[in-house]
């Protein structure tokens, strides 16, 4: 009988440390799981970080984000600060580097305050006389008391990049400067632009930041604007000058500051559909674009910083050609 106790004791004591063993492996990390959880995790942060909806996109899964290494040559040719390939129609990110980082937005600010303006004015064909209040540093392309239509002075702003000429826009449909940079900063924060600040409506002040992620949803949104598409796209522009009674005394051509929208600017089957530039000494080079390529991929690619004037087209013009050679051909072009 006491040899039966013992036994039993035993087989008790061996069942009861063979539970607690169980229960401790199974609160162990299984190493499937964790090698998992190291290869999903950084694609959702990613996605968090990167793919930021808009009020009319819908959020992107997050397993289409397409992030294919930029060649090494490419990479070490590259003089920017900061770039960003979105895909314009779903606003997935393709590539980027330093994208969320806030630098000195300079004149790609205007494309912000263009879209204010676009959701104000009332009459394009008013006519507007430039006035002292409005003279801004930069290049003249309308001095004091030149008058032309409200159409000519926001095609001409927005093409040769006038500090004037957006001062006067934003006069003629009612806003001040400071509510002009009001309402650009209002839409900022509607549209989740964290890095996005806003103290002048021209891009001339350096505290006027932004990142290439978030100048990437504002060409976007300004380029579902017919009037601002229509003006970006354009390789120059011809406009007439007034007289007090309605004479043509003149007319006046201008450049678009953005080289890629020029004929021949790009190779193969890429087509710049719009864009912006942008400078400051405190900047150095920026540009902003939009294409479509043949195959029906449409880009848009952000460079901030680059050192000089041509190196922010070439490195534009790099990044697109590289980025539509890595996507394969949409089902519905084959």
């Amino acid at each position: 009988m006491k040899h039966q106790l013992i036994i039993l004791s035993a087989i008790l004591l061996i069942t009861t440390i063979g539970i607690r063993l169980e229960r401790s492996v199974r609160s162990l990390p299984v190493m499937g799981s964790v090698v998992s959880a190291a290869i999903e995790v950084p694609v959702i942060e990613d996605a968090v970080e990167f793919v930021r909806p808009t009020a009319h996109l819908e959020p992107a899964p997050t397993q289409a984000i397409l992030r294919p290494a930029l060649p090494e040559a490419l990479e070490k040719s590259l003089t920017n600060k900061s770039f960003l390939i979105m895909n314009e129609d779903t606003g997935e990110i393709l590539q980027e580097r330093q994208s969320t980082v806030p630098m000195p937005l300079a004149s790609l600010t205007k494309l912000l305050a263009a879209i204010v303006v676009v959701d104000h004015v009332q009459d394009w064909k008013a006519m507007v006389e430039i006035l002292p209040e409005d003279i801004r540093e930069g290049e003249q392309v309308v001095d004091l008391g030149n008058r032309l239509t409200f159409a000519d002075l926001f095609a001409a702003t927005l093409i040769r990049s006038s500090n004037t000429g957006m001062m006067a826009l934003g006069r003629v449909v009612g806003l001040s400067s400071k509510q002009l940079t009001s309402e650009m900063n209002a839409l900022a924060q509607q549209w989740g632009l964290s890095t996005t600040v806003i103290t002048d409506p021209t891009g001339l002040i350096p505290t006027t930041v932004g990142s290439a992620l978030d100048i990437g949803v504002i060409l976007q949104k300004a380029l579902e604007r017919p009037e601002i598409r229509s003006v970006i796209s354009k390789p120059q522009y011809t406009w007439p000058f007034y007289d007090r009674t309605g004479k043509i005394v003149r007319h006046k051509r201008v450049i678009n500051t953005n080289e890629l929208i020029h004929p021949k600017a790009m190779q193969g089957d890429l087509t710049i559909e719009g864009g912006k530039t942008g400078f400051i000494p405190e900047a150095q080079y920026h540009v902003a674009v939009a294409a479509q390529s043949v195959q029906g991929h449409r880009f848009i690619v952000v460079v901030l910083g680059a050192k000089t004037f041509d190196a922010r087209f070439q490195e534009a013009r790099a990044i697109l050609e590289w980025i539509n050679s890595t996507l394969p051909i949409p089902s519905n072009q084959t």
